[in-house]
């Protein structure tokens, strides 16, 4: 049973201005998150319906390979009006269809392929007998929510139908954890900070890089990440909330080390000019990441020799 996905990230920003899809959780965008957890899980396809922002969010997606579909009258209309965009682009391609949240970043693989086992017309995750999302909706529902025009949306929808609907428990508060206010993101940051180890002793590893000075740390990976990602130096900084004028010091400062371009303007983009890294910029990120990723396979394992369970405990309870 082939299954795909849609992504609702057309909306107009509420409380959180910044835009909710490209806000940072750990290392990357919450949208980013999503898509990179549905493609580990080979899902396919999988559609993100966009409008607020929507260059933003394609350019940050370019290179995962999923479909976007544009809502263009996203002011106007809701969050169902993007569903039946959604639907309508993978109805004749999958048999059925996770619909998720933009902001929904720490749903676990696991819960999702729990979900899937089940072969209901639509199932949704359970968590401390609360229903979260995504949902997941089979084929036989598209035709319902294409032709739906009443008032609503899906949960009235879903309400009158006669369909079987599966609540699979789950243990994973990430279903329950979608942001809609900045209260609400502090409490997905710090989940995913305990899902990463912190709260308890663990080892982090962080390298620099230094030709006359350090040019190069975790920092400024997630800068060029950002830049990547967004296509603007400036927006880049707003969504890792440091100033303009400090992300704009580090690249020249990189640049004048290096004796090489990192970032270049651009035409056009999210605030009428743009920022792109150039070839070099790509190839030093690109590096970057890959030395980090095996730097902290090495310090893991050197981590569990010096400081294994029993150690950490017998530290901790010795008066």
């Amino acid at each position: 049973m082939k299954t795909g996905a849609v992504i609702l990230a057309a909306g107009a920003p509420g409380e959180i201005k910044e835009g909710k899809p490209m806000m940072c959780v750990g290392q990357k965008p919450m949208i980013r998150h999503i898509v990179d957890t549905l493609t580990e899980l080979k899902l396919s396809p999988v559609v993100v319906v966009t409008g607020y922002r929507s260059d933003i969010i394609e350019r940050c997606l370019a290179s995962t390979g999923a479909v976007i579909v544009r809502n263009r009258k996203f002011a106007s209309t809701d969050m169902f009006c993007s569903l039946k965009l959604g639907i309508a682009a993978l109805a004749e391609s999958c048999d059925r269809a996770f619909v998720f949240p933009a902001d929904l970043p720490l749903v676990r693989p696991e819960t999702l392929r729990q979900l899937m086992a089940c072969a209901a017309p639509l199932v949704k995750p359970g968590y401390e007998e609360r229903e979260g999302h995504p949902i997941l909706i089979s084929r036989e529902l598209f035709g319902a929510i294409e032709k739906y025009s009443g008032e609503g949306g899906l949960r009235e929808l879903l309400g009158g139908l006669d369909a079987d609907v599966r609540v699979v428990p789950v243990e994973d508060r990430g279903v329950l954890l979608d942001v809609n206010s900045y209260e609400e993101y502090e409490q997905v940051l710090a989940m995913e900070a305990q899902r990463c180890g912190r709260g308890k002793l663990h080892a982090e590893c962080d390298i620099l890089l230094s030709v006359d000075d350090v040019i190069m740390n975790r920092e400024t990976m997630r800068l060029l990440e950002m830049v990547q990602y967004t296509g603007s130096l400036q927006l880049a900084s707003e969504l890792m909330n440091v100033p303009y004028t400090r992300s704009w010091r580090q690249i020249k400062n990189m640049e004048r080390q290096l004796g090489v371009p990192i970032v270049r303007s651009a035409a056009g983009g999210a605030r009428g000019g743009g920022s792109l890294l150039t070839e070099q910029g790509t190839a030093l990120l690109e590096a970057y990441q890959n030395m980090s990723k095996e730097c902290a396979k090495l310090s893991n394992w050197l981590f569990q020799e010096y400081f294994s369970d029993d150690f950490v405990e017998k530290l901790q309870n010795e008066r």
